[in-house]
């Protein structure tokens, strides 16, 4: 039973695989490293994504994040962020619409935990310790986006960044 419930989902779920990813740019400036300041969680993060089919069945997806703490809190960091592209590919299944939502969303939520290792690993040795990248909830952003733009009564290709809230 166990077998079949498992051949039943490889087949009918369609599998975002991360091929490679490319390091675009990484910003790091330090404010006061004894400031005890705001939780990583606090800080405001500006994200923004977008996907194109770079060869049959591969996409290019890249994903930009640049955090600030609050206005005029004590803080480890004035900004902190940075940019990553990685080519996916997605296994058939539903329609290509659907495969292509899927995509943008767990691809851009892959190069999210991809771009949180690099800063932690960046700001590690930093007086104030490592900055932990706050999660994002893709899909989320991508109604609120999508929502902006049924207001604005555009359809834009690289709308304004959604922001990560908590």
């Amino acid at each position: 039973m166990a077998e079949e419930q498992d051949a039943c989902i490889r087949t009918t779920v369609p599998r975002v695989r991360l091929e490679s990813y490319r390091l675009e740019s990484l910003h790091v400036e330090c404010q006061d490293s004894r400031a005890s300041g705001p939780s990583d969680e606090a800080y405001e993060c500006a994200v923004d994504w977008g996907a194109q089919e770079s060869d049959a069945g591969r996409y290019l997806i890249w994903l930009s994040v640049l955090c600030r703490p609050p206005a005029d809190a004590p803080a480890r960091f004035r900004s902190i962020g940075g940019m990553v592209w990685g080519t996916f590919a997605i296994t058939e299944g539903p329609p290509l619409e659907e495969r292509e939502m899927l995509l943008a969303y767990n691809g851009a939520a892959i190069l999210h935990g991809v771009l949180r290792g690099l800063l932690i690993s960046a700001t590690g040795g930093c007086a104030g310790g490592p900055f932990l990248l706050p999660t994002a909830n893709y899909v989320e952003m991508a109604a609120r986006r999508k929502k902006r733009q049924a207001e604005a009564g555009t359809a834009e290709e690289s709308p304004e960044p959604s922001t990560i809230s908590r």
